[in-house]
């Protein structure tokens, strides 16, 4: 039987969006007048967000946190006369296309494709030509009797006059095993977009696996009328491809049942090869992670390990014997990408990364210079350049900080005016929101855990009631930039202690290393240690301390409960995982890279003991504080068995002082607004019977909600 493409574990609650303009955004800050050192803010284009009712003062209401982002993907057209964007209204999301210029009356505005985020998602969208886009939209399925998350295409124009459905026949008779009338496979992920082709808006690459799952070969494929023709051929165990700035396919990456490698072929040459600098680096076990090829196709950037942290390299392809050369590095942080490209897309000028906050090195002088200027004109803040027009001269930038909701705001190079677009969260306001400061301790085997510490605005900074976020992944990280989840319980009046446990991303091959297998073992600790630490300080009032998490973070709020019962005042697990041996039973259908999963997780024979005796099901008995369990029912990343299976074992164990919230349309993002704002409404008068009462006797009693 064919093996599925997994949905990925990773839950990141972190940041990274009516019907249309109406209100001019107010945005305060005076504009030096020397144009050539900062950028000048001005009014004159219509705000994207429709007007809403804010309270200038008293607590934000859940909904202001909770509710979807109200504007993301905010992209420019090729010429950079028309917008698009994603709007989030009335539990509604909608791809919207605008005259970037527009009077605010509503003229030259078109709502291209709605989706109610239950039958599908609208995932991404890429625009083609000033007058046509395609959408990749996802939504949840059955194969092979397998949950699946499938991947579509569709083809629409700018206003909205045309749409070309999914640019491959569905079969729905033949749709759960996942074959065709002629037993051909139907691929599951048909939205894998390996090159947009500027010279020619009528087709894109796509990578496919029409002959065998999982190794798909590349097609070129029109986006009016479907039809395809091969251009690339799968090599041997290639799951991902990679084009160069003309098009041309010129990069395979093995990474799923079969060991890492790269296989590449010189521009002009049709042999296929490891280049000799990245088969040395293979050769002493390093992986090198690609990321772009430079605007005459030979140079090729890379990231990968350099003095116990991932770096970026580039590699001219173009000579056989071309040594790496080492392009950017940091002494403390990961950097792995993504590129960041200026001139039509085809030139790297600099790398994104998140350091304490999402960093950004130019090694083009005229971008660095912009960007300068734009620090300046926005400071204190992180300024991503997110999309630009085909000249190079328009662009949409991002900003936000750990107090500041992300804002966009559209430059013009040639006016060195910014103007502000639109705000993501409209009803926070950066003087309600709480500032966190960067934290560090050591565990109790000596390692330095760095974290973030959040306190109430205005609550003080002694005997806090507290709440432990632990991130998901759990190979992921915390970084200090806005964060609804955290601002929510700030805004509660609770202290958020967040901790970047050894296992997390970011910090380097070693710290990440630190926490291969040791799920519920030293990574626990790190989470109790920092608890600990708090207490020392005396910041969180030892009796009032709960654990809030997602996924993994979820596993980890179990995990703390059940071996550490005295520490916590209660928990919260979001599609929490709580058997680690079923995990390994459901992703054995998947495509995954086993060996990895192995090596970080565990195997299910050689760590049958281990994993058993770390898994929250098997320690349910040990619980004994209240507990909130919610999970979706249309999770393709951790399973609702798991806290299915969970819930059954606390019930074995005569536990009742539990809540189990299933939600039927909920998938492991919360990608539709009425789950979000119902688990967020659920968790927060679950919390405040425990961190705002004084009464420590146990008046929980269980509640069962199964929603079907």
């Amino acid at each position: 039987m064919s093996k599925l493409f997994f949905h990925s574990l990773s839950f990141s609650p972190r940041r990274f969006c009516r019907p249309l303009p109406i209100a001019l955004l107010a945005l305060t800050g005076a504009c030096s007048p020397e144009i050539d050192r900062k950028v000048h803010i001005e009014g004159g284009l219509a705000n994207l967000n429709a007007t809403t009712s804010i309270a200038s003062s008293g607590t934000p209401s859940v909904a202001a946190f909770a509710s979807l982002p109200t504007i993301t993907h905010l992209r420019l057209s090729p010429s950079g006369k028309y917008l698009a964007f994603l709007q989030n209204t009335e539990s509604q999301t909608i791809l919207v296309t605008r005259a970037t210029y527009s009077n605010g009356k509503g003229e030259d505005v078109h709502v291209v494709l709605k989706s109610d985020n239950d039958k599908f998602r609208i995932a991404d969208y890429y625009w083609l030509s000033d007058k046509q886009l395609l959408v990749s939209v996802r939504y949840p399925d059955r194969r092979y009797g397998i949950d699946s998350i499938e991947g579509r295409l569709l083809s629409v124009s700018r206003d909205g006059s045309e749409t070309h459905g999914e640019l491959f026949r569905r079969n729905m008779d033949a749709f759960e095993i996942g074959q065709d009338r002629n037993l051909n496979p139907i691929p599951q992920l048909q939205d894998q977009i390996v090159a947009l082709l500027p010279d020619d808006p009528n087709h894109v690459l796509l990578a496919l696996d029409l002959i065998n799952p999982g190794q798909p070969d590349v097609y070129k494929v029109d986006v009016y009328s479907g039809e395809r023709s091969l251009v690339q051929r799968n090599k041997p165990g290639i799951n991902k491809w990679l084009a160069d700035a003309r098009g041309e396919v010129r990069l395979g990456i093995a990474m799923l049942n079969t060991p890492y490698r790269v296989l590449m072929r010189r521009r002009d040459s049709s042999d296929w090869e490891t280049p000799a600098a990245l088969e040395k680096r293979r050769h002493k076990g390093e992986n090198v992670y690609p990321l772009g090829f430079d605007g005459d196709s030979n140079m090729l950037y890379f990231a990968a390990g350099h003095q116990g942290k991932s770096a970026i390299f580039r590699l001219d392809t173009g000579k056989p014997d071309a040594m790496e050369e080492l392009v950017v590095a940091d002494p403390d942080y990961d950097i792995e990408g993504p590129l960041i490209y200026g001139g039509h897309q085809k030139q790297p000028v600099g790398v994104y990364y998140a350091a304490d906050e999402v960093r950004s090195i130019y090694w083009d002088k005229q971008t660095r210079k912009k960007h300068e200027r734009i620090n300046r004109t926005l400071p204190g803040r992180s300024n991503i350049l997110t999309s630009s027009d085909r000249d190079d001269k328009l662009h949409i930038i991002m900003s936000s900080s750990p107090t500041q909701p992300p804002q966009y705001y559209l430059l013009n190079d040639e006016t060195n005016r910014m103007t502000p677009l639109a705000d993501v969260y409209p009803n926070l306001h950066a003087d309600r929101l709480s500032t966190p400061r960067a934290i560090h301790f050591k565990a109790r085997d000596g390692l330095d855990i760095p974290g973030y510490l959040t306190l109430p605005k205005g609550g003080g900074e002694r005997n806090l009631p507290t709440v432990v976020f632990p991130h998901g992944g759990p190979w992921a990280r915390d970084i200090n930039d806005f964060d609804y989840w955290t601002q929510f319980f700030a805004s509660r009046g609770w202290a958020v202690l967040q901790i970047n446990f050894r296992g997390s991303a970011g910090f380097g091959e070693e710290f990440k290393h630190a926490g291969f297998q040791r799920w519920g073992l030293e990574m626990q600790n790190d989470i109790s240690d920092g608890v600990a630490w708090l207490r020392t300080q005396g910041i969180a009032d030892a009796n009032k301390i709960c654990i809030v998490g997602g996924s993994y973070g979820g596993y980890a709020a179990l995990m703390g409960l059940a071996q550490t019962p005295d520490l916590f005042r209660c928990g919260v697990s979001f599609a929490g995982v709580t058997d680690l041996l079923g995990l390994l039973n459901h992703l054995d259908s998947y495509l995954v890279n086993k060996t990895e999963i192995d090596r970080q997780l565990g195997g299910w024979w050689s760590d049958h003991q281990r994993l058993k005796a770390t898994s929250p099901i098997t320690l349910a008995k040990n619980i004994r504080a209240p507990l909130l369990i919610v999970h979706g029912v249309q999770d393709r990343s951790v399973p609702v068995s798991q806290s299915q299976g969970m819930v059954a074992a606390l019930k074995d164990a005569g536990f009742n002082h539990f809540k189990y919230l299933e939600l039927p349309l909920a998938d492991h993002h919360l990608s539709r607004e009425e789950d979000r704002l119902r688990f967020f409404s659920e968790m927060e008068q679950f919390l405040k019977t425990y961190l705002d009462s004084n009464n420590d006797s146990d008046s929980f009693t269980q509640q069962s909600s199964f929603n079907h």
